[in-house]
């Protein structure tokens, strides 16, 4: 988040807690985990017990929604599509995420126009 001041990455920082809090939400319902208890017992009573407040949690998701439906949804869609991808891939894959990122962050000009490079040449084939 280069270029941004204090108050807007903790802007940031809060609407990606507030997706990130809507998505839990989403994921215990879609595993149902009211009906079907867990194994591991005091993670599911901490689970059962999280339902609640993160559902009022969720509220503030909602107001953000009202608020700018289109700019909420595009944030949405990049913090459930990064999120997804990234669980899809073993441990060596997510290490050498972070590689790329590190490299990024030294040098971000150098690293986008290699990885446009192997894009482009990806697409051609």
């Amino acid at each position: 988040m280069e270029g941004l001041t204090d108050s807007q990455k903790t802007g940031y920082n809060l609407i990606e807690l507030r997706i990130l809090f809507q998505r839990a939400i989403e994921v215990m319902d879609d595993l149902k985990i009211i009906e079907y208890p867990l194994r591991n017992k005091q993670l599911h009573a901490l689970l059962k017990g999280l339902i609640g407040p993160l559902d009022k949690e969720t509220r503030k998701y909602n107001a953000m929604f009202d608020v700018c439906e289109e700019g909420t949804s595009v944030f949405y869609h990049t913090v459930k599509d990064s999120c997804s991808w990234i669980m899809e891939k073993h441990l060596f894959d997510k290490a050498l995420f972070a590689q790329y990122q590190r490299a990024h962050d030294l040098d971000h000009k150098a690293v986008e126009g290699i990885i446009n490079k192997v894009i482009k040449r990806g697409q051609k084939c």
